[in-house]
């Protein structure tokens, strides 16, 4: 009877243990959830925008609070998480920038992508190393991305703004025009190969800023006096004589064009670091690195960058 009675008694304690756990755990999940839809309805940020929010507990397999948690928004810079994963998981040491054949006389090379070459801050130098160095006619064989020039999700309306540089194959100095002032009130234009390309508008005194046409690079400043320290980013329009033309006139050599298939032969010229291009395009959020990134690691998969 003792041991029966003692049995009857541990079994009472766990049973008390395991509903203490059990009511502990769901009262601490209410409290999370009260405290949480306290922070929503009192947020004066939140109310400005659209949110969709999901807190759930994994041991317990349950949502212990959501809001709107079921609509569908555009995931924006949250997608560069994953951009980061399958770099990390594909990517060698360094990012392959140039694919190359030397034929004869001439290199032959293709785009890859790259962010880096060119780039005003990760100073990617061995592509342009390879082409400066060498003494062959240099010929430029586009085509192996075929895609839209901004990716899904962009508003056209935001084309002239620093975060939304279009995409291209073989993109030079961050697929964008620097303007800053310079003494006396005038601009600094880099790269210098668009500077004929800006145009006066002498009818326009609103404060300073650059607007390019939507489809070419024709740039439009106002009469108003450029004021010290400005600064601004304007995509330019890429296309294969743009690109052409820019590294030409850095490079100061002729570089033409030619319709040729990359061979499965071509070798490959490599660029920055990977982890310095991963840490610029997460630490600033950096929408060009993101986009152009997928490229590369489409010419890692196959001959189309996709």
């Amino acid at each position: 009877m003792e041991n029966h009675s003692l049995i009857n008694k541990k079994h009472k304690l766990y049973l008390i243990f395991l509903f203490a756990i059990i009511f502990s755990s769901c009262s601490t999940n209410k409290i999370i959830s009260h405290k949480v839809s306290k922070e929503f309805k009192n947020s004066q940020i939140i109310d400005k925008y659209q949110v969709g929010f999901a807190l759930y507990d994994m041991q317990k397999k349950e949502m212990i609070f959501q809001k709107d948690a079921d609509k569908y928004y555009t995931p924006a810079s949250n997608t560069k998480l994953y951009t980061f994963y399958a770099g990390l998981k594909m990517m060698p040491d360094s990012i392959p920038s140039l694919r190359y054949v030397e034929q004869g006389d001439s290199l032959i090379f293709w785009g890859t992508g790259d962010p880096s070459f060119l780039h005003t801050q990760l100073k990617g130098v061995n592509a342009y190393n390879l082409l400066k160095s060498t003494n062959k006619k240099l010929f430029f064989a586009p085509g192996r991305y075929t895609g839209d020039f901004y990716g899904n999700g962009w508003q056209w309306d935001d084309y002239n703004e620093y975060y939304q540089a279009e995409i291209n194959e073989l993109p030079l100095f961050d697929n964008m025009v620097l303007i800053s002032a310079k003494d006396k009130g005038k601009m600094d234009i880099l790269p210098q190969t668009f500077a004929s390309c800006f145009v006066l508008d002498s009818t326009n005194a609103k404060p300073f800023k650059v607007m390019r046409d939507f489809n070419t690079n024709r740039f439009v400043y106002p009469k108003t006096e450029i004021a010290a320290k400005y600064g601004q980013q304007v995509p330019y329009k890429v296309s294969n004589s743009t690109t052409v033309n820019l590294l030409a006139d850095t490079l100061n050599k002729y570089i033409g064009i030619i319709n040729m298939k990359m061979p499965t032969s071509a070798k490959t010229i490599y660029n920055a670091k990977s982890d310095s291009v991963f840490k610029q395009m997460m630490l600033p959020s950096d929408n060009f690195i993101a986009e152009q990134l997928l490229l590369v690691y489409g010419n890692k998969v196959g001959d189309d960058l996709k």
